[in-house]
């Protein structure tokens, strides 16, 4: 239903139900946002409500609620997928949610945002150094994943930042015997940047807005 002519109003209206005591209301709410978001056309104008969706979905950063937090930053890794000119609203709080956030799937969508947009957040390398050096105590596969994926990413767009802190978690992840889709994913890593770094780079960097 919605659109240019009504987006505002419903937008308001959902951002109501997210600060509802129900949690599955509000995480639903927040999702309706995303879908709006994405919905709206690609091309800035009249019709595009991805802006004032973002928006909402950053103010949500800010509401302190885990929940809250942590369902925002999974809608609006969609919403940047689709919409990554409005990236610039998000970048400045992603060094706070990083060390707020618990939820795996959320911290990952963490650093699937700091490692595509890297270049543009000064603090990205040392955000994901602490996580790399502390891989072993990471649970979550999910996690472990995204974050090789954020450090590839981060090497490539910053080399000397990133050298040393990728080859020490190349090394934890091929060492990692719990989780064998981790392992492999690093061990894919490290023989394509031993074998053609360029051929590594364009398979690491593939989609990203920023290197396309």
């Amino acid at each position: 239903l919605s659109n240019g002519a009504n987006g505002g109003a419903i937008l308001e209206e959902l951002a109501e139900y997210v600060a509802e005591v129900d949690v599955e209301l509000a995480r639903r709410a927040l999702r309706a946002i995303g879908v709006v978001a994405c919905r709206a056309p690609a091309e800035p104008g009249p019709a595009d409500t991805s802006g004032g969706a973002l928006e909402k979905l950053v103010e949500f950063l800010e509401l302190g609620v885990d929940f809250v937090v942590a369902e925002a930053l999974l809608v609006l890794k969609d919403v940047l997928r689709v919409h990554p000119h409005r990236r610039a609203a998000l970048l400045p709080h992603l060094p706070r949610c990083l060390r707020a956030v618990d939820e795996p799937a959320a911290r990952a969508a963490l650093l699937f945002f700091l490692g595509e947009y890297g270049a543009e957040v000064a603090e990205a390398p040392y955000l994901v150094e602490p996580l790399a050096d502390g891989y072993a105590e990471e649970s979550s596969g999910e996690v472990k994943l995204a974050l090789l994926a954020c450090a590839m990413k981060l090497f490539f767009a910053r080399p000397p930042e990133c050298h040393a802190m990728l080859g020490r978690l190349l090394l934890a992840a091929t060492n990692d015997g719990a989780h064998p889709d981790v392992h492999d994913r690093a061990l894919l890593y490290y023989r394509l940047l031993r074998a053609d770094p360029a051929a590594a780079q364009r398979v690491v960097m593939a989609g990203n807005t920023l290197f396309a």
